[in-house]
């Protein structure tokens, strides 16, 4: 800190060279209609009553609606003491049971509008020197990327997975800086409540602290959330978000990741030696809501709308849901696809079987197991059919973890998943 100045600096240099960076890909939007909504009414009450019957399990109907619910530790990698109280349960079975068909008949209409995507404005990548506590080298290179009030910075442009990750808008963070001619030539990071300190200079060294110090006075004018009061232990390595930063960064072909709590999930894991048990992907719809395609032995490939993972408390099914964005130009051509898809495969069976994991190249399953699906294999084939997984290999041959950060073996064409994000809820 001898170097930075505890100041802080308000410039309004209108040169700023944006050229250095590289915005999102732009987007189009996609004008498509469903022909079927039976199938979609059914996948939405399906979804919405087996969960319901899932958190009965775990929260019987008799629960006193003062009752203090007992709190979860969710782990992520290193995360303690991080406390998720679930709110009280006011509303009755009943009261859901009266409400839920006119609910899906509302989504059904929603269903209809096509899908969406959104310009991110405020993604850019580029090389800065970080200070670094080695003797050798006081200094070192390191590729950064900042999207929706994150900056992750990795040790190269391969961007497997991210050292820090510093999210401005869950943690309160203080800026400095020092100036030669009113240019920017070294600043620093610092969260309140905590000693650590990030320190940055190089040739672009301005242009990313006005980046970053509009990104942090903006929130601090109109926050969406609160800041989380006290940083934890390292948070810096956590790549933690909020739910609400989850619902503004969520664009259709993302990717969801889940760890069940049941005996059956765990089980799944040491089998196929990774930490997730599930995978899902996302649809954004025009009006702005999201949903979830998956395929669940319970009832076949269908469809959840996310708020239910809040309102309905169904993350309490798992210890924790992992977010990964795929980072792609998503034209008209690949909207069009995913809709294509999701209509195609929505309301077919649930199917694991031998036959299909013996199927080793991506040809026609026979008998009953064709047009089935367990769920990696409905995400790899979506984004087979996206044209972003180009591999003889076939759809059967993926499981939760390989499209995990665990895997670095999943090799996508013009696209590329980012890096994980826990998503926590009731924070």
């Amino acid at each position: 800190m001898n170097q930075i100045q505890s100041v802080i600096s308000y410039q309004n240099d209108s040169n700023t060279n944006m050229a250095a960076f590289r915005p999102a890909s732009s987007i189009e939007i996609g004008d498509i209609k469903s022909k079927d909504q039976n199938l979609l009414r059914k996948s939405l009450m399906a979804s919405v009553n087996i969960r319901q019957m899932q958190m009965q399990q775990i929260h019987p109907l008799n629960t006193k609606t003062n009752e203090i619910i007992e709190e979860v530790q969710v782990e992520f990698e290193g995360i303690q003491n991080i406390d998720y109280r679930l709110p009280e349960l006011a509303i009755s079975r009943d009261l859901e049971i009266e409400t839920l068909e006119a609910e899906i008949n509302q989504q059904s209409k929603i269903l209809q509008s096509g899908l969406f995507q959104y310009q991110t404005t405020n993604y850019f990548t580029g090389w800065l020197q970080k200070k670094s506590k080695s003797l050798l080298k006081s200094y070192k290179n390191k590729y950064c990327v900042f999207h929706d009030g994150i900056l992750c910075i990795y040790d190269n442009e391969q961007k497997n997975r991210a050292k820090i990750v510093l999210n401005f808008h869950l943690f309160n963070f203080k800026y400095f800086s020092k100036q030669e001619n009113n240019i920017t030539i070294e600043f620093g990071l610092k969260c309140e409540d905590n000693d650590v300190v990030f320190q940055f200079k190089g040739d672009k060294c301005h242009d990313w602290f006005k980046i970053i110090k509009k990104c942090i006075d903006d929130y601090r004018q109109t926050p969406k959330y609160q800041y989380y009061i006290r940083p934890f232990e390292e948070y810096y390595k956590k790549r933690l978000i909020h739910n609400q930063q989850f619902l503004d960064m969520a664009q259709t072909g993302d990717i969801l990741l889940f760890q069940g709590k049941h005996i059956s999930c765990k089980a799944q894991r040491l089998v196929t030696r990774s930490q997730y048990d599930h995978v899902a992907m996302i649809l954004k719809y025009t009006n702005g809501s999201i949903y979830v395609l998956e395929a669940t032995g319970t009832f076949g490939v269908g469809i959840f709308e996310w708020k239910h993972m809040i309102g309905k408390q169904w993350y309490e099914l798992y210890n924790k849901v992992v977010y990964r964005q795929l980072d792609i130009k998503r034209t008209t051509d690949f909207l069009v696809k995913m809709e294509s898809f999701t209509k195609e495969n929505l309301g077919k069976a649930y199917s694991l079987t031998v036959r299909k994991l013996i199927t080793d190249k991506s040809v026609m399953v026979p008998s009953t197991d064709k047009n089935t699906y367990f769920c990696s294999q409905l995400v790899a084939q979506a984004y087979k059919k996206a044209g972003i997984l180009q591999t003889e290999l076939s759809a059967t041959q993926f499981w939760p973890g390989s499209f995990s950060n665990e895997k670095q073996d999943l090799e996508l064409t013009g696209a590329k998943l980012s890096d994980e994000y826990l998503i926590g809820f009731n924070m």
